[in-house]
């Protein structure tokens, strides 16, 4: 998804629950939108970050 924006995450969610898609359990990368907007969203999912995507972010930002 190219636009990354809160209101976009939204649009693209509740297209979801109009075909009663309500996912337990989700594994995304670490994009602050798309977390916040799950998490208010499908409140009672579990969600659970990317690893590898979190280790890169963390190397990158301490090693510079």
């Amino acid at each position: 998804m190219a636009d990354r924006t809160k209101n976009t995450c939204t649009e693209v969610f509740n297209q979801l629950l109009t075909y009663y898609i309500s996912p337990i359990l989700i594994q995304s990368q670490f994009e602050p939108a798309f977390i916040s907007t799950f998490k208010d969203i499908f409140f009672n999912a579990k969600m659970n970050g990317c690893f590898f995507t979190f280790v890169g972010v963390f190397g990158v930002k301490y090693n510079h």
